[in-house]
């Protein structure tokens, strides 16, 4: 299931957690623990890009409609290569 969802990420790009757990047939709540564990294992890394941070947001999409609150998550450079 943690491939599927490196995979997933990898393949969409930017999704939502409930688009993540629909296309995956999972809970939000299974959804998140699996993060949790990518994150633990290296293999994906967190951030809350708040937008007027500046250069942080520089490289993101979504600078121009994402919310402080709102959690991404990247692949690292371990999550790319093992996701592929």
């Amino acid at each position: 299931m943690l491939r599927k969802l490196l995979d997933l990420i990898r393949s969409e790009g930017i999704s939502s957690q409930t688009e993540l757990a629909r296309q995956m047939g999972i809970s939000i709540e299974t959804l998140s623990a699996l993060i949790q564990q990518l994150v633990r294992m290296g293999y994906l890394e967190g951030s809350n890009p708040a937008c007027d941070s500046g250069s942080a947001c520089a490289h993101c999409d979504v600078k121009s409609g994402c919310a402080p609150a709102m959690k991404m998550w990247t692949l690292t450079e371990k999550g790319k290569t093992g996701a592929g």
